[in-house]
């Protein structure tokens, strides 16, 4: 070590800061056979929790905030449907090859065979779908009798001049025998014509592009489940035979088994990405870190993989010990830890060449780390302040992406100062080399762009163009902005091939705009005797049917009291008893509820019953009960969230009741409603840390601002262009079928 770079060292060493990271470098390259030896056996063992690799891809869950009201909602209705076991659907949509209609004669039949097949042929453990369905076996019986009526006795049905009394398609009601049935749920893409009968439900259906056919059951236990689980593995294989084998159907099918499975496919098709992206950075590392005089091929190779292995060891941890579950959505944070750990060797190699070469290793170590540790440390303490806001929120994967991130830039920053630091120490005449001798004309054209891009940038027009940059770049950010929205888009989640964007499709072509089902919970009924009570309920439920230009109204309800109301004028009629005008003045009794329950069992998962107090005629036996009424699903998400607004304020009209409403698709709402004020929370609290930071750091107005500016500037141009280009409605890209 010569004098004059001792007496320079000395100098520098002034700072407390910098004699911490003189300090810092000075023991790693005292002890660099140490400190690999240590950090090697704490990937190891922190690697270790890796063994207990799972993934978590409910995204209906971990999506949702905590504080959202789609939760309770949830939980109300399973609480009310799953007292006979926990409810799972598998949805299978059913459409003619063709693209024709489902009406014809061969395509009825061919639906009829289908349903018959998957419910009876498919058998696990010997048992097929009526084995183990439990009280859902119901759920396609409407549709094999129409359609079996329909083979049968087709122009009854459609033909107007030959109207049979029994048998009406009509549509979203039909007569089907004695009873009215609500079909506007099960078939879609519907073209019908007015009816001339006073009969007639709705208008006659013409065609009828796509049936919706359920598998479900309330699983009771895991063994259940695990058939239930298998039974619908066969399904998906029994499908794909059908879409293979030549015939009039296509059948596409959708459960939450496949949405997992699609998800956890999607997360692990960015593997090969992840190997293509290393060998990337390696060769494009080795081009730019390459120096004609002192070349450390081996060392830029190390640098460019160490992030990988302190991604091990921060996953390994936060899964093992600390048992956080993996989620595809830190698949993301691996490129990301990737990229700044690479940038953070890009800091430390520059400081390296910059030092003396004459110095000892670990001297020179010592005087990189004081050039380069506060670049290292600021960029690594914002990135970790940044991604750590989010594990504040209320949205469990958001907090999941938030902590494996913070932890893995965190635990590299480490690797690369401590693991690259040592490794530069050890032998370095044996890890360098001299570069190509084109490297030469590189560095010559580098100085010479440098130094003419140095006088531009410092001439007296340098400050008009880039005032004039300016100007038109905030235009930018301006005019994307105002075209930017949020908006859920499955195909940023699945694989281009997936059978999922298949359902999508459909759905969005026949479902989007059609009937849908919003489901009530009623947890307090009261006392239904009293006429005041039962007309402020029905008044309710007149609301309901009527709340605005969706809704379908009263011929889509299906409420238990009213036909339970007729059950009650029939045997008083027939004990002689008389003088009932309507149902607001009828006399109520709770006394023939169960009986008939029994005799119509399709409305058992419907009411709870306390059977005890039915006997005594006591409010008490309907101890709360659930209805439904249609309306026409919204084209996206931000028309269902208005009406979803409208159904919580309507049942916060009638609190006495406890109502709870329900749909399949509440919890994308408050997903879509959560996403701007959780953005402009975290941009806030984001902002405010790196102001923090910069003063900490920096400490100079001017540069603090500028840093600011810079940094809110880039974001914001992303965003805009991306925009712009038709590609930033990307605040909500996660999709999720709702069961």
């Amino acid at each position: 070590m010569t004098a004059a770079a001792s007496k320079d060292a000395g100098k520098k060493k002034g700072k407390l800061a910098d004699r911490l990271f003189y300090q810092t470098g000075f023991l790693i390259g005292s002890y660099p056979g140490w400190v690999l030896l240590v950090f090697t056996l704490l990937t190891v063992f922190c690697s270790l929790g890796l063994l207990n690799f799972g993934e978590l891809n409910d995204i209906e869950e971990q999506f949702t905030p905590l504080d959202s009201p789609s939760w309770t909602e949830k939980n109300v209705f399973q609480k009310f449907v799953g007292h006979d076991g926990e409810p799972y659907k598998t949805k299978v949509f059913v459409i003619a090859r063709d693209g024709g209609t489902l009406l014809r004669t061969d395509h009825a039949e061919a639906l009829v065979d289908v349903i018959r097949h998957l419910e009876r042929n498919l058998t696990v453990d010997g048992l097929n779908y009526r084995d183990i369905c439990t009280s859902a076996c119901d759920t396609n019986d409407l549709i094999s009798f129409i359609f079996t009526a329909l083979t049968k006795n087709i122009s009854s049905f459609i033909d107007p001049r030959k109207p049979d009394p029994n048998l009406r398609l009509t549509y979203p009601s039909m007569k089907l025998l004695d009873k009215v049935v609500y079909v506007g749920d099960k078939f879609f893409g519907v073209n019908t014509t007015v009816s001339k009968s006073r009969n007639d439900r709705g208008g006659i259906m013409n065609s009828v592009k796509l049936v919706d056919v359920e598998f479900q059951s309330f699983l009771h236990n895991a063994t259940h489940k695990a058939q239930f689980m298998s039974w619908n593995a066969k399904l998906w294989k029994a499908i794909e035979d059908i879409n293979d084998s030549p015939g009039l159907l296509d059948i596409v099918s959708i459960s939450k088994a496949m949405i997992d499975f699609e998800v956890s496919r999607t997360g692990l098709s960015a593997a090969p990405y992840l190997v293509a992206c290393m060998v990337m950075f390696i060769v494009v590392c080795l081009l730019v870190t390459s120096h004609p005089e002192e070349n450390h091929p081996l060392a830029v190779i190390v640098g460019v993989i160490l992030p990988i292995f302190g991604i091990m060891a921060a996953f390994g941890t936060l899964i093992g010990p600390f048992g956080i579950p993996y989620q595809p959505i830190v698949t993301v944070s691996v490129f990301l830890v990737l990229t700044v750990g690479i940038d953070d060797m890009f800091l430390i190699m520059a400081a390296w060449r910059s030092t003396d070469s004459q110095l000892e290793p670990n001297v020179r170590l010592g005087e990189t780390l004081i050039d380069a540790g506060p670049s290292i440390c600021l960029s690594t303490l914002t990135n970790v302040l940044s991604f750590a806001i989010g594990a504040f929120t209320t949205t469990p994967a958001i907090q999941v992406f938030s902590i494996y991130t913070t932890v893995a830039i965190g635990v590299a920053f480490f690797y690369q100062v401590f693991l690259f630091g040592a490794l530069l120490t050890i032998a370095p005449k044996r890890l360098s080399c001299k570069g190509p001798p084109v490297l030469y004309k590189v560095k010559k054209f580098y100085h010479q762009f440098i130094g003419k891009l140095s006088k531009a940038l410092a001439s007296g027009k340098a400050p008009f163009a880039a005032l004039l940059f300016w100007i038109t770049y905030c235009g930018v950010i301006y005019v994307g902005s105002s075209q930017m929205q949020i908006e859920m888009k499955p195909d940023k989640v699945f694989l281009v091939d997936s059978p999922v964007l298949k359902f999508f499709d459909l759905e969005k072509k026949y479902l989007k705009n059609e009937a849908d089902k919003v489901y009530v919970v009623v947890q307090n009924p009261g006392n239904f005797s009293d006429v005041r009570r039962r007309d402020e309920f029905l008044e309710f439920v007149h609301e309901m049917e009527n709340l605005d230009e969706s809704s379908i109204g009263f011929q889509s309800t299906a409420l238990v009291l009213l036909p339970y109301m007729q059950y009650l004028e029939l045997h008083m009629i027939m004990s002689d008893v008389s003088g009932f005008k309507d149902y607001r003045s009828r006399q109520f009794s709770y006394t023939l509820f169960p009986q008939f329950i029994d005799e119509n069992p399709h409305w058992k998962a419907a009411v709870h019953l306390n059977n005890s107090a039915c006997e005594k005629n006591h409010p008490s036996c309907l101890e709360e009960f659930l209805f439904t009424t249609a309306f026409k699903g919204g084209n996206n998400m931000t028309e269902r969230a208005k009406q979803l607004s409208k159904w919580r304020f309507l049942m916060s009209e009638y609190a006495d009741f406890n109502m709870t409403t329900y749909n399949e698709y509440n919890y994308l709402c408050d997903q879509l409603t959560s996403v701007g004020k959780i953005t402009i929370a975290t941009v806030i609290t984001t902002l405010a840390c790196m102001t923090l930071i910069c003063v900490m750091f920096i400490g100079e107005v001017g540069s603090i601002l500028s840093a600011l500016i810079t940094v809110l500037s880039i974001n914001a141009g992303v965003f805009s262009v991306m925009a712009l280009n038709g590609r930033s409605k990307i605040l909500k890209t996660y999709y999720y079928v709702p069961f």
